[in-house]
């Protein structure tokens, strides 16, 4: 399982660099997101999160870990915990 730690702002300009890290990252035994200086998730970066899924293939393991208030409000409203394994702190 490789973690992948989330920058302070997950959007559209993060894109580039998150996806860069997970291509060069062994993810067949799963991935897992730590959002622990994460504090802002705009609906770019839930469609980075769909995205991501996607790529990986639906049946691979995705953790998302470390959600602080905000991460969680808005995962939890686009109910991505039908499609995540979350795990706030």
């Amino acid at each position: 399982m490789v973690t992948i730690f989330i920058c302070e702002k997950l959007t559209f300009e993060n894109k580039k660099s998150l996806l860069t890290r997970i291509k060069e990252a062994d993810c067949d035994n799963g991935l897992t997101l730590d959002f622990r200086k994460t504090k802002y998730i705009d609906s770019a970066g839930l469609g980075l999160l769909l995205y991501i899924r996607h790529m990986l293939g639906d049946r691979n393991d995705i953790k998302l870990i470390n959600l602080g208030i905000h991460p969680k409000a808005v995962i939890d409203m686009a109910n991505f915990h039908r499609l995540f394994d979350i795990r706030a702190y």
